[in-house]
């Protein structure tokens, strides 16, 4: 099947799911799975091996599910960087960032931080990667 067929078969069945984000997410879920960027798309006139087609296929249907699409993708952009995530953690919100640009604001030197429940490590690794010189911490209780 050409990548184009199945970005508008895709697209449809999400449309038809009442997901608002329908052509989006097709597009993210080929993306993610074919390694493509974004300008790649355009030039969809390709045909999908038989093995990434199966796996766009079953990304499409947990998303019908409604799945959350990082779940789907297994990823989630925070912050400029992308985290592995899955529903064992929690989805990042854009308004975390905020606490992210309040710690930052305090120009803190060498702090010595501990992200506790840090699920996937989102913010923890963050800090420890804004902050210079910084110490941090991240405790769960899942491994």
């Amino acid at each position: 099947m050409k990548l184009e067929d199945w970005l508008k078969q895709a697209s449809a069945k999400l449309k038809l799911a009442d997901i608002p984000s329908w052509h989006q997410d097709a597009k993210l879920i080929a993306m993610h799975h074919l390694n493509l960027a974004s300008t790649q798309l355009i030039l969809a006139d390709f045909t999908v091996p038989e093995v990434d087609l199966n796996k766009l296929n079953l990304a499409i249907k947990r998303r019908l599910k409604m799945e959350p699409l990082a779940y789907v993708l297994g990823e989630a952009n925070f912050y400029g960087r992308d985290f592995m995530i899955d529903d064992r953690v929690l989805i990042p919100r854009p308004e975390t960032e905020n606490l992210i640009d309040f710690i930052l604001s305090l120009k803190l030197e060498e702090p010595k931080l501990v992200d506790v429940g840090t699920g996937s490590g989102i913010i923890g690794l963050t800090l420890a990667c804004e902050i210079f010189k910084s110490e941090v911490n991240m405790l769960d209780i899942s491994s």
